[in-house]
This record gives structure tokens, sequence and C-alpha cells, in this order.
């Protein structure tokens, strides 16, 4: 009975290899739509402070601890945020995380509108930050649902819309800060995330694989099927239509004995709510047929046996003859998978056996950690299989956020120092938003070439080049521009690498809390780049200090040793 059990377990349908079936289709755009316009805002918020405070400089007669301050409560707030929103999604989900920052940053710039002075500006900007900081979850909310396959390449054009939204908001602060009210600014920012707090409201769903994580199987069972709904409507890939079909009704059927399942269905009879809001899983659910007698045999035999694969045999025998279709696209689904199917028996060992080529046993065995099943911890972060892995994100991901941040605060601060026209400070401005857009189509191109690592130690090139001239040839308000439009460029495209390559190197349990922890850890040292730059405006300290820390990020790539079954995840 124990081997029929393993076997069972080892053919167990997964989440991914479902997704990975199909192509990228309506369900996927309008998850690139809503959460990538979720990103806009959050790229605007940036672009948004770091224009403010000049203004308020100017409003409130501040000394340049004052305006530094102002700035790094920002940081200070994504700091504390990336911890608070990864425990969010992770417990309650990605869609409840996501509404609950924006709503929080609606209701912070609602009341700077009328904010009289610079300390209560640097509250609201705090608490601001704790909730737009889960930007973050968009992005992973959209990742999840990718084949693995075409994941890199979809993350970098996603990526362009944080871009998008920086170009934006230089033309909101262009057509306000120089005639009007820098109220009128927020108020303008303010309007975009109002329009998007409705729409994620009415459009956003939650995540499949999330809901698998939390065993909420008929939830993530009624996605997958209005995705398949909704490829064969378009008339991509109808050929796969069955086999999609089966594998859902195993997906399920494995992990639910039939006999819950027929109260289920039941269930949905009697409740129009539950009919509405289950209309796909109900709809195939009655064109199976359903018998009381054989589902209560199969469940005496579920309990005696412990073999769940009878069950799929009483559902629906149709789909049960063409085994043989799904077989033949097994091994295809098998190498697509990243998390899922390895990933329930990886929670057990306190691994994510999907990513790193560790011994499970003999890890469990030296951290005597989650043997019997439990949800893991973030103590797995530290464990000994995940420590080199830590040590090296974590400096990474610090490296990463000091130079790019950094960029962000120099650019404003350089073109009032270099006396530059305000119509050349906001059209540099925009060129440089625009670099990221260059480079993250650069990234799509290198990462078929490279893999996660050596794409990021590629663009780690640019970032040192493009740092090495600013530095030399600060002074010079063309050269100044180009350069630090390639190192702002560059250093976008290797944070949302990171962002894919940490999400991709933990388990889905406790996935954005783990990026939560490194985005937090990143956070930390950027509370002192304001105070670099706010430095008699002397701009040669804040750059030696970012090309430091960018050739120390290029050593410490090279030390990144994670692996994957999966070519696509090979690092």
């Amino acid at each position: 009975m124990k081997e029929s059990t393993t076997n069972l377990n080892e053919n167990k349908i997964s989440v991914t290899s479902i997704i990975s079936l199909f192509p990228y289709g309506k369900t996927q755009f309008k998850m690139f739509f809503l959460c990538g316009i979720f990103y806009a805002f959050v790229g605007m918020e940036v672009i948004l402070f770091s224009y403010l405070v000049p203004v308020f400089e100017k409003e409130w007669k501040l000394s340049d601890f004052e305006s530094a301050f102002i700035l790094s409560s920002s940081f200070a707030g994504w700091l504390t945020g990336s911890l608070l929103t990864g425990w969010v999604s992770d417990r309650y989900g990605r869609r409840t995380c996501l509404l609950l920052g924006l709503l929080l940053s609606v209701i912070c710039k609602s009341i700077m509108l009328v904010a009289s002075n610079w300390l209560l500006v640097s509250f609201l900007i705090f608490v601001n930050c704790n909730g737009s900081i889960s930007s973050n979850i968009s992005f992973t909310l959209y990742t999840e649902i990718l084949n693995t396959r075409i994941r890199i390449k979809s993350t970098m054009i996603f990526a362009i819309w944080w871009s998008l939204g920086s170009v934006l908001q230089v033309f909101f602060c262009w057509s306000t800060l120089e005639n009007l009210n820098w109220r009128y600014c927020v108020l303008l920012h303010l309007s975009v995330g109002v329009i998007l707090l409705a729409l994620i409201v009415l459009f956003l769903r939650e995540s499949i694989i999330y809901n698998n994580s939390k065993k909420k199987y008929y939830e993530a069972t009624n996605d997958l099927l209005k995705m398949n709904r909704e490829i064969n409507s378009s008339g991509k890939r109808k050929e796969h239509k069955i086999e999609i079909d089966h594998k859902i009704s195993q997906y399920l059927t494995q992990r639910i004995p039939q006999k819950e399942i027929q109260s289920f269905f039941n269930g949905l009879l009697k409740s129009k709510k539950s009919k509405k809001k289950f209309k796909d899983l109900f709809l195939i659910l009655a064109g199976l047929n359903l018998d009381h007698d054989n589902l209560d045999q199969n469940a005496e035999n579920f309990e005696n046996d412990g073999q769940e694969a009878n069950h799929s045999s009483n559902i629906d025998n149709e789909i049960v003859k063409k085994d043989e279709l799904s077989e033949g696209s097994e091994d295809k689904a098998e190498e697509e998978e990243e998390e899922e199917d390895e990933e329930e028996k990886g929670l057990k060992e306190g691994y994510d056996s999907s990513t790193l080529l560790l011994d499970p046993k003999k890890t469990m065995k030296e951290n005597g950690k989650r043997s019997n099943g439990q949800e893991p911890k973030l103590t797995i972060l530290v464990s000994k299989g995940y420590r080199h892995l830590f040590i090296c994100f974590t400096i990474a991901w610090i490296s990463i956020n000091f130079t790019y941040y950094g960029d962000i605060v120099l650019s404003p601060i350089c073109f009032s120092t270099l006396n530059t026209k305000a119509l050349n400070k906001y059209v540099l401005n925009i060129f440089q938003a625009s670099s990221e857009i260059i480079f993250q189509l650069l990234t799509v191109v290198i990462s078929k070439y490279f893999s996660r690592k050596y794409s990021i130690v590629c663009l780690l090139g640019f970032t040192v080049f493009g740092n090495l001239i600013v530095l030399f040839y600060q002074n010079n308000a063309v050269l100044f521009s180009i350069f630090l439009m390639i190192m702002r460029g560059s250093s976008f495209s290797i944070f949302m690498i990171l962002i894919l390559f940490t999400l991709e190197c933990y388990p889905t349990l406790i996935r954005n809390r783990s990026l939560g922890v490194f985005s937090s850890l990143g956070r930390l040292f950027t509370l002192i780049v304001p105070y670099t730059v706010y430095n008699d405006q002397n701009l040669t300290f804040p750059l030696t200090l970012y090309l430091s820390i960018s050739l120390l990020n290029v050593i410490t790539v090279f030390q990144i040793k994670a692996k994957s079954k999966n070519k696509s995840l090979e690092t």
C-alpha cells in the first residue's frame, strides 16, 4: 500500500504542469494590465517624491538634513512595508494585499493634500510607502500565472509599466511644479490610484497557485477551467482541450475524495450565489454522471486502500479512456514544472526541491525541521541548505537598491547643481526613465543566451561603466545625463531579474515573505542614500560609493550557486 501511495504522489498533477499547457491568453493579458498599472503607480511615486523634496526645501526653508529626512522616510516605509506586505500576501492572499496596500496609499495622499509642515509630510510618506511597496506582490501575482518558458521575457516586458509610470509622473511634475502648487501634482497622482483601486476591486482575481497552496482546490480548479474556456473561445490550442480538461479533472480528484466533491456539487445546486461563483466548475461537474452509490463505494475503497487514483474513473469514464493522450505530454509538463508538485514534498523537508539541488533527507536531518509536513517558516532562509544563498541575495539586494534609488535621488539634485534650464531638466529625466525600457528589451535578448546569474553580471558591466564615466565627467551635464541614464536602465533590469530570481528560489507558502525580507534588507541601507547626496551638493562621494557597491555586487553574484532541473531557471 505504501508503494502505491508513493507512485500516486509521483504522478500527481500539479498546478504548474497545467498552467504550462496554456498559451499567453486573455487571463494573462488581464493580469498584465491590472498588475502593470499598479507597478506603474508605484514607479510614479518614486519620481514624485524625488521631485517634491526640492520644492519642500524652498517652501519650508529646510536644511539639507531635513530634506534628506523626508526622502529617508520613504525608504523606511518601503523597508517595513516589504515585511508587512510579504506576510499579508502569503497569509491572506495576493489580491487582498494589493487592495489594502493601495487603499492605504490613497488615504495618505489624500491627507497630504492638506499637510502644512514637513514633519507631517514625512510621516504620511512613511505610512504611504508601507502600502505602495505591495507592488512587489503585483509582480508575484503576474509571474505565477505564466508558463515558465516565457517568464523572463514576459516579466521584462511587464517591467516596462514601471518605466511608463516614471515618464508619466515626470510629465505631471512638469505641468504642475513650474507654474502651480505641488498639491496639484499629488492630486494627479492620487487620481491614478483611485482609478486603479476601482479596477482591482472589479476585475482582479486571486492567484491560482496561492489558492492551491492554501488547499482551496475548488477555487483553483474553477479558475483553471475558466482560463481553459477563455483560451478555447479565442481559438488557441484547441487540440489540447481534451488533454487540459483531463488534467484539471485529475488535479481535483487527486486531492479531494469524490464523496466530498458530490457533497460540494449538491451545495452548488442549492445556492445560486455559489453556482455563479463556481460557474465553470459547476458546468463541468453537471456534465459528469455522478452516482451516489459509486461514490460511496469509491470513498470506502479510498479509506481501505489509500489509492486516490480510483477516483477519476468514477468521475468521468470518457476522460479516463484518454489516459494515453495525457501520458504523452507528461514528460513535457514535468520539464516545465517549477514548484508545485515537488514543492509539496519540499515543504515537508524545509526546502524547495524544484529550485535547489539539495539532498532533502540530508537537509532535514541536519536542520531537524518540518518532517511532519507543516507549513515552512522563514527560518528556512538561514537553514544550512539556504545559508549561502541568503548571504549572496542579501548583498545583491543591498547593492542594487543602493545604486538604483541613488540614481533616482541624484538626478534632480545634479540638474539644479549644474544650473540647467527647467525644460532640459524634465526632458533629460524623461530620457532617463525611457532608458529603463531600452534595457528591459535588451535584457530579453540577453536572457536568451545567458542564465539568470550571468544576465545580472552582464548588466552590472553596463552599470559599472556608466558609473565610471559619470564620476569623471560629473560637471558635464550632457555626459552626466547620458551615462546616468545607462546606470539607471541597467540597474533597473538587474532589479527585475533579482526579484524573479528570488521568487524562484523559495517555496510558494513563504515566497513573498522571503522577497519581503530581502527587499527590507535592501531598503535598510538606502536610508542613508539621501544623506550621501545632500552633502553640500558634492557628488564625488556618492558616485564613488555606488561604484564600489556595484563592484561588490559583481563578486557576490558570481558566488550564487542555485540550480534547477528546469533549463529556463538554471542559474
